[in-house]
C-alpha cells in the first residue's frame, strides 16, 4: 500500500466517523427538541447520507 492509498483510506475512515457522529447528534437533537416535520425530515436525510457514505466507504475499502 502506497502512502497516498494509506492517507486516502485513513481520511475516508475518519470522514465517515465524523459524518456518523454529526448524524447521530442531529437525530438525537430532533428527538429531544421534538422538531417540526421539516426538522425531523432533515435529520432523517442526514442519517441517510451517513449510511450511504458508510456503504460507499466500506465498498471502496473492499475493492481496493
Amino acid at each position: 500500500m502506497t502512502g497516498f492509498e494509506l492517507a486516502f483510506t485513513s481520511a475516508l475512515i475518519f470522514g465517515t466517523i465524523a459524518a456518523a457522529l454529526c448524524a447521530i447528534v442531529l437525530t438525537l437533537r430532533s428527538a429531544a427538541r421534538k422538531l417540526d416535520d421539516t426538522g425531523r425530515q432533515t435529520a432523517r436525510w442526514a442519517a441517510a447520507v451517513v449510511i450511504g457514505w458508510a456503504a460507499f466507504a466500506i465498498s471502496f475499502g473492499a475493492v481496493f
